[in-house]
């Protein structure tokens, strides 16, 4: 039965022969521990089948490009799950924003057919202008006709005294 691989064992395996502390096994470790997900019996089988016979400073320069692709990988990944969470929040975003257009959409409407309706009950006809600007109306100009409806002498007398907006 094999026993476990230790991390002193990998490191030995990797950087076997190099200087302690140097740059090739800082990068080494860097690498291992920031991107792999193996095991460390994984790791190691796979260290001794790709070990390239290189000198230290080609070894170097092999993880440096490794671990470049690795950062590249990571930012194309980290930019790609901010572009889905913007999607999603920018929906969410646009929902709330959608609902709260529709209920004010839905107010105005309302208040323009309860003005409709008094100015029907008071002076019997409205005039299709009178109705397009009725319904035309903004919040404020349909809040001020509201207003003048009760003291207004006819339906032009209303418009006049509420100018648009």
């Amino acid at each position: 039965r094999r026993r476990p691989v230790s991390i002193d064992d990998l490191r030995d395996d990797v950087t076997g022969g190099l200087v302690p502390g140097s740059d090739l096994e800082m990068l080494t470790f860097d690498y291992m521990i920031e991107t792999t997900k193996l095991a460390p019996e994984q790791l190691r089988a796979s260290l001794m089948r790709t070990r390239p016979e290189k000198g230290e400073e080609d070894m170097t320069m092999t993880l440096r490009e490794m671990k470049r692709k690795a950062q590249r990988e990571g930012r194309q990944e980290g930019l790609l799950e901010g572009r889905k969470k913007g999607r999603q929040e920018g929906r969410q975003e646009g929902r709330q924003e959608g609902r709260r257009e529709g209920r004010q959409e839905g107010r105005q409407e309302g208040q323009a057919s309860l003005l409709l309706r008094l100015l029907k009950h008071r002076f019997r006809e409205v005039p299709e202008h009178a109705v397009n600007r009725i319904r035309g109306a903004t919040a404020m100009e349909l809040e001020a006709l509201a207003e003048a409806v009760l003291s207004a002498s006819s339906v032009n007398d209303l418009l006049e005294t509420v100018p648009r907006h």
